[in-house]
């Protein structure tokens, strides 16, 4: 044993500088600096696995960067196609919302249209009517009169047809009772004689 004890011997004194290595990586196997951190077996694993992983991650990042483009033509195809589908959509709404009040229309009898005309007509003579009284623009009791008759005639048309009467009907409720305050205050425009 003395001779292989001799060979190492020499061997470390003729390589100083690899015996110090050899000798700074056993210790640093087994022992972790706190100031200095020098773990070469983690270093090396380190570098050996990343030179195994080295192409693998340059493949993933391109896979990566060639779905993002993909990706992205094919939200455009999609959004576009959506666009026209919408669009094509909302034109076939209008043409058979027009074709259906023409159909409508064509079915409705001539009693009926005339019908329709004169509730037509009422309900623009009240909503202008409230709309003067919006403004404050006297009247004349004949006025009110004749727009409480015009209301009976429409109250007619509306349970005859079975239509609904939705916002014309809070308008004339308005007129009411400004004519039921005109009336309290004696407040009409005066009638030329």
């Amino acid at each position: 044993m003395g001779e292989i004890s001799k060979a190492v011997g020499d061997w470390i004194v003729n390589n100083v500088g690899w015996s110090v290595l050899i000798v700074l990586f056993l210790f640093c196997t087994f022992f972790e600096f706190s100031k200095i951190k020098l773990n070469p077996i983690s270093a090396l694993c380190r570098r050996i696995g990343n030179g195994f992983t080295a192409g693998l991650k340059k493949y993933i990042d391109e896979l990566k960067a060639d779905t993002n483009k993909q990706i992205a033509a094919l939200d455009e195809k999609t959004s576009k196609k959506l666009d026209e589908l919408q669009a094509g959509s909302q034109e076939n709404c209008h043409k058979m919302q027009a074709k259906l009040d023409e159909v409508e229309y064509k079915l409705m009898s001539v009693e009926e249209r005339q019908d329709r005309q004169a509730a037509s007509r009422i309900k623009s003579h009240v909503f202008n009517f409230s709309k003067e009284c919006y403004a404050e623009v006297l009247h004349t009791p004949g006025d009110f009169e004749n727009l409480i008759k015009e209301n009976e005639e429409y109250e007619k048309l509306v349970a005859k047809h079975g239509w609904k009467n939705d916002v014309y009907k809070a308008e004339f409720e308005y007129i009411m009772r400004v004519y039921q305050k005109c009336k309290d205050e004696h407040k009409f425009q005066p009638t030329d004689i």
